[in-house]
C-alpha cells in the first residue's frame, strides 16, 4: 500500500519536473505521465485500508458468558463481528458488547451453537434501550474455520426495535 509520505514525494517530483522545464513537448508528456502516476497513487491511498486496520479474525474483546463459554468479539467485516455491529447497527461500544455477554441477564440458546444475549441501558439520553448480541460457538464459518480454533464469536450486536442504536450508547 502506498503511504501518504510516498504520495507527497510523488507530488513533489511532479512540481520539480514542471519547474525544470525541458522543451515544451517533452515536459508536457513527462508532466502528464507523472500526474497520471500521482493520480493513481492517490486512488490507491484513498481506497486501501489503513495499515493498522485489524484483521478479520482479530479478537478485539475476550468475553466469557455466565455459563463460562468464551465468546470473542472479532473485528470481522460488514457481514460479521464488531465491524457489522458498528457499521450497520451503530453499536460500536465494545464495553457494552462485553457487558451484554458477561452480564447475568437474559441468555437464550438459539440452537446450533448460537446464543442471544440481552442487556439493557437506561438513561436520560437514550431512554430504555434493549441491547442484543448474537454469538456463535462454532469455529466453522462461511469464511472457513477460525485460525485460532476458538468460536466464531459475536456475529452482530444491535438495539432491539431500532434500525440503528442511538449515538449516546457509544460514548
Amino acid at each position: 500500500m502506498i503511504s501518504l509520505v510516498g504520495l507527497q514525494a510523488c507530488l513533489a517530483t511532479c512540481v520539480t519536473v514542471i519547474s525544470v522545464s525541458p522543451p515544451p513537448t517533452a515536459a508536457l508528456r513527462l508532466t502528464v505521465a507523472l500526474v497520471s502516476v500521482c493520480a493513481f497513487a492517490l486512488v490507491l491511498l484513498v481506497t486501501s485500508p489503513p495499515a493498522h486496520a485489524a484483521d478479520y479474525w482479530t479478537v478485539m474483546v475476550r468475553a466469557t458468558d455466565e455459563r463460562g463459554q468464551y465468546m470473542p468479539v472479532r473485528n470481522g467485516d460488514a457481514g460479521f463481528g464488531y465491524t457489522k455491529a458498528c457499521q450497520k447497527h451503530n453499536f460500536c461500544n465494545l464495553n457494552l458488547i462485553q457487558a451484554t455477554i458477561e452480564g447475568r441477564g437474559d441468555t437464550s440458546d438459539e440452537g446450533g451453537g448460537r446464543f442471544k444475549y440481552t442487556g439493557h441501558v437506561v438513561g436520560d439520553e437514550v431512554g430504555d434501550v434493549t441491547l442484543i448480541v448474537i454469538g456463535d460457538l462454532n469455529p466453522q464459518t462461511a469464511r472457513g474455520a477460525t485460525p485460532d480454533g476458538g468460536p466464531a464469536g459475536v456475529i452482530t450486536a444491535y438495539c432491539a426495535g431500532a434500525p440503528r442504536c442511538p449515538d449516546p450508547i457509544n460514548a
